[in-house]
């Protein structure tokens, strides 16, 4: 009778152990793939915020005869098209707005040192072609 009274509070303490463990085991699970998932969004995001400044840089040097318009054009296109290579999926409105937001922030940052650039980095072309 007392054998079995042990055996039984030894059986209680296995299975609340293992429940704490299987508790413990989902919800490092949920932490783990929740911080994964966050890196995933993460990286892409930066991503598309490099693909975008080259779209820029593109845009500016292929199209530097051109307006403005039809410079983020190019720059949607080419933002588009790389984009879908990687197959990411941005609409047209937010490529749009983030092209002018990434562009106000290099022209923010470097001034008339971006223009300079863009025209040095055109020079160079020609004086190679």
């Amino acid at each position: 009778m007392m054998e079995d009274l042990l055996l039984k509070i030894i059986w209680d303490v296995a299975l609340f152990l293992i429940m704490i463990g299987i508790g413990m085991l989902v919800a490092w699970l949920k932490n783990n793939l929740g911080v994964e998932a966050m890196r995933r969004v993460q990286a892409e995001w930066e991503n598309i915020q490099l693909i975008t400044k080259l779209a820029i840089k593109y845009a500016e040097q292929a199209y530097r005869n051109y307006g403005g318009a039809k410079k983020k054009e190019a720059a949607l296109a080419f933002l588009s098209r790389e984009l879908a290579q990687l197959g990411l999926k941005v609409s047209t409105e937010t490529m749009s707005d983030l092209i002018e937001a990434i562009l106000r922030e290099i022209k923010d940052e470097l001034g008339e040192e971006w223009a300079k650039a863009i025209e040095d980095d055109s020079n160079f072309i020609e004086e190679n072609h």
